[in-house]
C-alpha cells in the first residue's frame, strides 16, 4: 500500500516536472523566434542602407564625357545618362462600352482638350509641344472607346445589309431597288455623319443604343467595367467587350527636346579602386601611371586617375539660361551644349570641394532611400494595368545626396519619349503636368583620406559582408532549433495527456528529449557570441566615423542609426538566449535531483522484501 502511494507521488512529480520543462521549452522557442525576427528586420534595413550609402555608389566607373544624341542609341563608347523603366501593361478586357465622364474629350475635329491643366499658365515651350502633339495625332484622332464604337457600327451595317438582301430575295424585290439600298448604305455623307456622331459619343440609327448594350452585358453576366484577369473570354466577347492588348516595357532615356543624353565612363576605374593608390601625406599617387585629379587645395577631395585619359573626370554640371559669370566662369569653361530651347549645359572638372559624378537618376517627386528609382508622389497613383506599381517612400527618408539639376511635367516627359500614344491605346490612361519628374545628379560620397582604414572595412567582402553572412546564418540556425524545440516539447505535453500513439515512445521521450533540447540550445551560443562580437566591431567603427567626421552628415546618420539599432537588437537577442538557457539548466537540474531522490526511495522496499523470503 505504501509502495503504491510512493509510486503515485513519484508519477505525479514526474508529470509536473515534464509539464514545467515543456512549458519552458515552448516559451523559449516562441520568444527566440520573436527576438530573431525583430533582429532580422533591423538587419535588413541596415544592409539596404549600407548598400545604397557607400558600396554601390563607389563601384560606378568615373564619368569622363557627356554628349547628346538625336538617335535612339548612344555613340560608340557611351551609355545612356539615365534610364526610367516604364513597366508595360497586362492584358485586360474592356466592357466599358460607354464612358460617362471622358477624361480626354475630343471635339468634332478630333482636337485634344486637356481638362487637368490650366492652359493660361503654359510656357512657350509647352504650347509648341502641344502643337507638335496635335500634328502627330492628325492620323490617329479617335480614342480607344471611339474605335470600338466604329467597329460596332461597321458590324451593324454588315448585319443590316445581310438582312435587307435576305428580305429582297424573299419578296423578289427588283435589282434597281437593291442597288438603291446599297448606295444608301455606302453613301459617303452618311459615313461622315456617323464619324461625327461617334466623336460626340452619340448613338445613330445604325449603332446599338446604350440600353441595348447594357442589356446584352447583363445577359452574359458581365458588368460595365474593365476586367484585369486577361483578354476577353467567350461570354465577354459575345457581350460586346473588346480585348486590351498588353503594351511592352519601354525605357525612357530622353529628356527635353527629345534629346538622349549619353555619358562615357572610364573602363574599370572607380573610386573604390583609385582610393587606395593616393598617398595622403605627400599628396601624390603611388603608381607612376596615375596622376592626381580633384581640388588642388584640399587633399580630401583629391584622387588618382590614369594618365591615359587626357582629362580628369567630370565633377560639376550646370544647366542655365545665361552664361556662367564670376567664380562659375573660372570652373565652367567647357564648350556649352544645347540642353533645351533656352537652356545650355556646362561641365566642370576642377570644381572646388566636389567629388566626381557617379550617376544620374530620374524619379518622380524625390529619391527614396529604400528604392531610389520607384518613388511616386503622395497624391499620385500608377495606372492600374501597369505590370508593377510604384510605391511611396514608407520610411519618409529621402536621399539628400541626390541633387536636382532639371525638371519637367509628366505629360512633357512622356511626349519627349514618344509615349503619348498610350492615351489612345489604353482606356482611362491620363497624363498630367502637375506631377513632376526630376533629373538628379549623384556624386561619389565624400570620404576623408585619414579614415581610409575604415572605408576599406566597408568595401571589404571579408569583413563587412561577413558580418551579414554570420547574422543570416544565426537567424536560420535559431529558427530551426526553435521549431525543433517546440515540436519536442509538444510530444512531452501529449505524453502527459496520455495520448495512446505517444505512450508507445514514453521511455524514449523521457530519456532523450531533455538531452536533445539542451544540446540544441548550446549550439546557438557560439553563433550568438560570434554575431555579438561582429556587431560590437561594426558599432565601434561607426562610432569612430562620427567622432572623426569621416563623411557627410547624411551618410553618418544613415549608417550610424542602422548600426545602433542592429547592435541593440543583437544584444537583446543574446540576453534572451542566456536567460532562457539558464532557466532550462535550472529546470533540468531540479528534474535530475527529484528523479534521483524518487529512485532511491523506491529501491528500499524491494531490499526488505528480498530479506524476508530468505
Amino acid at each position: 500500500m505504501l509502495q503504491s502511494q510512493q509510486n503515485a507521488q513519484t508519477s505525479e512529480r514526474s508529470r509536473v516536472l515534464i509539464l514545467a520543462n515543456s512549458c519552458v521549452h515552448i516559451l523559449y522557442g516562441v520568444t527566440t523566434i520573436l527576438l530573431v525576427s525583430f533582429a532580422a528586420v533591423k538587419l535588413a534595413q541596415n544592409e539596404t542602407h549600407a548598400e545604397n550609402g557607400i558600396q554601390k555608389n563607389w563601384e560606378n566607373n568615373m564619368i569622363i564625357d557627356i554628349q547628346s544624341s538625336r538617335y535612339d542609341t548612344c555613340p560608340l563608347g557611351y551609355e545612356s545618362m539615365f534610364s526610367f523603366e516604364w513597366p508595360g501593361t497586362i492584358p485586360a478586357c474592356n466592357c466599358q462600352l460607354w464612358n460617362e465622364n471622358p477624361t480626354r474629350p475630343h471635339g468634332p475635329d478630333g482636337e485634344f482638350t486637356q481638362t487637368n491643366q490650366n492652359t493660361h499658365n503654359l510656357s512657350e515651350q509647352d504650347i509648341e509641344e502641344q502643337k507638335e502633339e496635335k500634328e502627330s495625332k492628325s492620323n490617329n484622332q479617335g480614342n480607344f472607346i471611339q474605335n470600338h464604337l466604329k467597329k460596332q457600327q461597321f458590324n451593324q451595317e454588315d448585319n443590316y445589309k445581310q438582312e435587307k438582301q435576305q428580305e429582297n430575295k424573299d419578296e423578289k424585290i427588283g435589282d434597281a431597288k437593291k442597288q438603291d439600298l446599297k448606295k444608301q448604305i455606302n453613301h459617303p455623307k452618311r459615313n461622315k455623319l456617323d464619324q461625327v456622331n461617334v466623336a460626340y459619343n452619340q448613338p445613330n440609327p445604325y449603332q446599338p443604343s446604350k440600353e441595348d448594350l447594357l442589356a446584352k452585358l447583363k445577359k452574359y453576366g458581365q458588368e460595365n467595367k474593365i476586367y484585369t484577369e486577361g483578354i476577353c473570354n467567350w461570354n465577354q466577347t459575345q457581350a460586346g467587350c473588346v480585348d486590351i492588348q498588353p503594351v511592352k516595357q519601354q525605357s525612357f532615356t530622353k529628356w527635353k527636346q527629345r534629346l538622349q543624353w549619353c555619358v562615357a565612363r572610364a573602363q574599370a576605374v572607380n573610386m573604390s579602386i583609385m582610393q587606395k593608390y593616393y598617398d595622403y601625406e605627400n599628396g601624390i599617387c603611388k603608381d607612376e601611371n596615375l596622376r592626381v585629379c580633384g581640388d588642388p587645395e584640399d587633399k580630401n577631395y583629391q584622387y588618382c586617375f590614369p594618365k591615359q585619359y587626357t582629362q580628369c573626370p567630370i565633377n560639376g554640371i550646370l544647366i542655365t539660361t545665361t552664361p556662367p559669370r564670376g567664380q562659375e566662369q573660372l570652373y565652367y569653361q567647357s564648350r556649352p551644349m544645347q540642353f533645351s530651347r533656352n537652356q545650355m549645359l556646362y561641365v566642370s572638372r576642377n570644381l572646388p570641394k566636389q567629388m566626381p559624378l557617379s550617376d544620374f537618376l530620374v524619379a518622380e517627386d524625390s529619391v527614396c532611400i529604400e528604392d531610389p528609382k520607384n518613388n511616386i508622389s503622395k497624391d499620385h497613383q500608377d495606372y492600374y494595368l501597369l505590370k508593377s506599381q510604384r510605391k511611396r517612400c514608407s520610411s519618409n527618408i529621402t536621399d539628400d545626396r541626390y541633387v536636382i539639376i532639371d525638371s519637367q511635367g509628366e505629360q512633357s516627359f512622356y511626349y519627349n519619349n514618344f509615349a503619348l500614344q498610350y492615351r489612345d491605346q489604353l482606356p482611362d490612361f491620363t497624363l498630367n503636368n502637375t506631377y513632376i519628374y526630376n533629373l538628379y545628379k549623384h556624386q561619389y560620397i565624400y570620404w576623408k583620406h585619414e579614415c581610409d582604414e575604415y572605408m576599406s572595412y566597408f568595401l571589404s567582402d571579408k569583413d563587412f559582408d561577413q558580418f551579414y553572412t554570420r547574422q543570416r546564418t544565426l537567424k536560420i540556425i535559431t529558427y530551426v532549433i526553435s521549431i525543433v524545440t517546440i515540436m519536442i516539447s509538444t510530444f512531452e505535453l501529449l505524453l502527459i495527456c496520455r495520448v495512446p500513439m505517444v505512450l508507445r515512445f514514453e521511455k524514449v521521450i523521457l530519456q532523450y528529449n531533455p538531452v536533445i533540447v539542451f544540446v540544441l540550445q548550446l549550439i546557438v551560443l557560439p553563433f550568438s557570441a560570434a554575431a555579438l562580437h561582429q556587431a560590437n566591431v561594426l558599432y565601434n567603427i561607426e562610432k569612430q566615423l562620427s567622432l572623426k567626421q569621416c563623411t557627410d552628415e547624411f551618410t553618418l546618420k544613415l549608417i550610424g542609426t542602422g548600426s545602433i539599432q542592429i547592435h541593440q537588437e543583437i544584444k537583446n537577442f543574446n540576453k534572451g538566449q542566456i536567460i532562457f538557457i539558464c532557466l532550462i539548466l535550472l529546470a533540468n537540474a531540479i528534474n535530475f535531483l527529484l528523479t534521483l531522490c524518487c529512485s532511491q526511495s523506491s529501491a528500499q522496499p524491494k531490499k526488505k522484501r528480498r530479506a524476508s523470503t530468505y
